[in-house]
């Protein structure tokens, strides 16, 4: 962090270590699926934020059961770091689906749709600071135009909304 405290007094800097392993299986050219899983750990300075640690995992996969038409569904479970104040990081529990349809070898249509549990840990108690859960849904649309396969230009609308047992 640029600054050595935040706002609140806390700093913010850490830490930390992830182990990962993940694996692909082509299930017969139309359903893939891939999964991940392993630990991750992030130590503060701050003594007050404490430390965040656990288990994380991942799976994913991709149905296409016509051509120009792709399914992604998802679900995915990590640790991640907020700047909050009284938490030191969340655990983020994402469930989803997107879908992908080339219209023409250039054009792509994709929509989405995911909804998320984000429960912020306590690792030890900062005074005045409660227990907060969020929920949030993400909606998406948007079209691509793709003059390269790693190029693309398009509009896109992302519909986002947070619900939090934590006011403001």
């Amino acid at each position: 962090y640029e600054s050595q405290f935040d706002n609140l007094g806390f700093e913010r800097s850490s830490a930390g270590w992830e182990v990962v392993v993940g694996a692909t299986v082509d299930l017969g050219g139309i359903t893939q699926l891939e999964g991940f899983g392993g630990f991750r750990a992030q130590d503060y300075r701050d003594a007050r934020l404490g430390n965040i640690r656990g288990a994380m995992f991942g799976l994913s996969g991709t149905w296409n059961p016509y051509q120009p038409l792709y399914i992604k569904p998802f679900v995915r479970r990590t640790i991640e770091e907020t700047n909050f104040g009284g938490f030191s990081g969340y655990w983020s529990t994402v469930l989803g689906v997107n879908v992908d349809y080339r219209f023409r070898p250039n054009v792509r249509v994709n929509a989405g749709a995911a909804y998320g549990f984000d429960d912020y840990r306590l690792n030890n108690a900062v005074p005045g600071t409660s227990a907060r859960n969020d929920r949030v849904l993400v909606l998406e649309i948007g079209v691509q135009y793709r003059p390269t396969e790693n190029f693309f230009v398009g509009p896109t609308y992302q519909y986002t909304n947070r619900d939090s047992n934590v006011a403001g």
